[in-house]
């Protein structure tokens, strides 16, 4: 014999739905939000002894699309940063998802390409 499952009224879920949109609503998602959780992904790999995903997160440029704040902008100036993030990004999006509170963010990563750029000398007072 099998047990009845009493499936959850309409009610309950709307109300479940609300509380939860309102709990997401709360979290303030600004640059500085975003900024302390990436500084804390970038002290644990730090921590386990990943020198070079580290090192590639110190070195992004990170900045929130002013149009959408959904959007992450995350640039390297190195082919090879930009490749490694790409391999760790799902597990650090997921975190920072879960954290903030905003499934919809997503990591928009670009490459800077700075070989056009003028070298700069520098005297001994720089």
């Amino acid at each position: 014999m099998s047990e009845m499952v009493e499936m959850p009224k309409i009610s309950t879920i709307k109300q479940t739905i609300e509380v939860k949109k309102s709990i997401s609503e709360n979290i303030d998602f600004n640059y500085e939000n975003l900024r302390k959780s990436w500084d804390e992904f970038c002290l644990v790999k730090k921590s386990k002894g990943l020198t070079n995903q580290f090192l590639t997160l110190s070195n992004a440029q990170i900045e929130i699309n002013r149009d959408n704040n959904n959007i992450i902008f995350v640039r390297f100036d190195m082919k090879e940063s930009l490749e490694m993030f790409e391999e760790f990004k799902d597990e650090f999006l997921m975190q920072l998802r879960h954290k903030i509170r905003k499934d919809e963010i997503i990591f928009e990563t670009q490459f800077i390409d700075r070989t056009n750029e003028k070298a700069k000398l520098y005297t001994n007072q720089d």
